[in-house]
C-alpha cells in the first residue's frame, strides 16, 4: 500500500488540533514501481524505519518540525514500525500512539503468518524462511518487545478484543513487560473492535484518547468533551 495526495480525515484531524502531518511511503510500499518495492524486502525492521526517520530529519531541517516535539503514529505494521522506532531510536520522537500492532514477530508468524494479506512467495519476500534458525532470530531481534527496556518517552496503545489478524493478546505482553521495566504506558482495548474500528461509539473515544494525549505531552490542542461521548452509553 501507498499514501497518495488526498482527502484524509485523520490528517486533518491532527491539523485541526494542531499538528502538522508527515505520511511516509517508505521502501517498500507500492506505488513507486518494482525496484522501490524490493528495497523493502528483509527491511521490515531496519531500513523501513530509517527512512521515516531520515523524513523527520528532513522536517526539522526545513523548520517545519520541532524536534523535541515530534510523535510517530501507525496502525497494523505501521504500529509496529512506531514501536519498533521508540525501542531501535529510542529519544528520537517524545511519543508513540501505536495501534493493532504486531509487538512479536516470533508470535505472530507463529499464530497468523499471512495476516497482512500477502500471498507466500511475497511473505518470503519480506521476511525470509521464517523456519530457517537465522530468520528466526532477526525476527526475536527487530520485534518491540524483545527491547522495550529502551523505551524513552510515553506510548499510547489501542487495540481490538476481537481482532483476528493481530491478537490483543500481543499488545497485553508488551504493555505487562514495559510496565515491569517501568516506562510510561496508556492503554486503550475497545472490546467490539477487530482490525480496526468499525462503531462510531469507538471511533469518538479514540479520537478523544488520542487528542488527549497528545495535547499532554507535546501541547497541541484537545476539544476536551462533547454530549456525543455522553450519547454513546445509549445509543447504537
Amino acid at each position: 500500500s501507498h499514501t497518495i495526495w488526498e482527502y484524509n480525515d485523520e490528517v486533518q484531524f491532527l491539523a485541526n488540533r494542531g499538528y502538522g502531518v508527515l505520511s511516509v511511503n517508505y521502501r517498500g510500499s507500492t506505488g513507486y514501481g518494482r525496484k522501490f518495492q524490493q528495497a523493502g524486502y528483509g527491511e521490515y525492521g531496519e531500513k523501513v524505519q530509517d527512512d521515516i526517520i531520515d523524513a523527520a530529519k528532513w522536517a526539522i531541517a526545513e523548520g517545519i518540525a520541532d524536534k523535541k516535539a515530534m510523535a510517530v503514529m501507525g496502525a497494523s505494521f505501521g504500529g509496529y514500525s512506531a514501536a519498533r522506532i521508540m525501542t531501535r531510536n529510542p529519544g528520537f520522537f517524545k511519543v508513540a500512539i501505536v495501534e493493532h500492532a504486531v509487538l512479536d514477530l516470533p508470535y505472530q508468524m507463529k499464530n497468523n503468518p499471512f495476516s497482512w494479506g500477502l500471498d507466500k512467495g511475497n511473505f518470503t519476500k519480506y521476511f525470509g524462511d521464517i523456519k530457517d534458525a537465522e530468520i528466526q532470530e532477526k525476527l526475536r531481534n527487530q520485534s518491540p518487545i524483545t527491547h522495550v527496556e529502551n523505551l524513552q518517552g510515553p506510548l499510547l496503545l489501542i487495540a481490538g478484543k476481537r481482532d483476528r489478524i493481530v491478537g490483543f493478546e500481543q499488545t497485553e505482553e508488551f504493555v505487562r513487560a514495559a510496565k515491569v521495566a517501568g516506562k510510561e504506558i496508556k492503554v486503550h482495548y475497545f472490546e467490539h473492535a477487530g482490525h480496526g474500528l468499525q462503531r462510531w461509539q469507538d471511533k469518538v473515544r479514540r479520537a478523544r484518547l488520542i487528542e488527549d494525549f497528545l495535547a499532554k505531552h507535546l501541547g497541541g490542542r484537545s476539544g476536551n468533551w462533547d454530549y456525543i461521548e455522553l450519547a454513546a452509553e445509549y445509543l447504537d
